[in-house]
């Protein structure tokens, strides 16, 4: 706790000791204050001390609660904005998070499509190999039937042609056909 100093100050011509642990230019600039103000007061008037007194003590509280009322008004608004950035804070804060969740799915999810891609890949892959495996064996199955297909073909027309060539030379003596060196 401050030492308490006694100073004297002059208020309207008038001497008036003060205690206080305030220093002594801030006690001297507050009876300055005082002082102009009585003398405001006074000026053009004939008012007792005793009534100026309370009427600049008045005039001093009436200053005195305005700007207490602005400051609460001030420290009301300030408050507010105090509780509207919190609020935008916590707001942000949760966004990032769920910012952070969803960037997790996505990349979860661009991890899953990746391996789907590659199964597909695969999948595809060994498709084409069994597609050219089923050509080769289907190739491999039905050569052998087009063979015997063939090969049934040429001995029925080899039947047939000996008796058309036979019937063909009774009138054409000289033509002899070769129907292998034809196919």
């Amino acid at each position: 706790m401050s030492d308490r100093n006694s100073h004297v100050v002059r208020v309207y011509s008038q001497d008036v000791p003060v205690k206080s642990s305030e220093s002594k230019e801030y006690i001297n600039k507050l009876a300055e204050y005082v002082d102009a103000r009585m003398n405001a007061f006074s000026s053009g008037s004939r008012i007792s001390f005793g009534s100026l007194s309370i009427l600049t003590s008045i005039s001093i509280a009436d200053e005195l609660f305005k700007l207490k009322d602005n400051m609460g008004v001030q420290i009301t608004e300030e408050d507010k904005i105090k509780d509207e950035l919190s609020a935008a804070l916590s707001r942000a804060m949760m966004l990032e998070v769920e910012l952070h969740e969803k960037s997790e799915k996505l990349t979860s999810a661009e991890l899953r499509i990746s391996e789907l891609e590659s199964e597909l890949e695969e999948k595809n892959k060994v498709e084409e190999q069994m597609r050219e495996k089923f050509n080769v064996l289907s190739y491999e199955l039905r050569k052998p039937l087009e063979d015997r297909y063939v090969d049934n073909t040429i001995e029925e027309v080899n039947e047939l042609l000996p008796k058309k060539t036979q019937k063909k030379e009774k009138r054409h003596p000289g033509l002899q056909i070769d129907i292998e060196s034809l196919l």
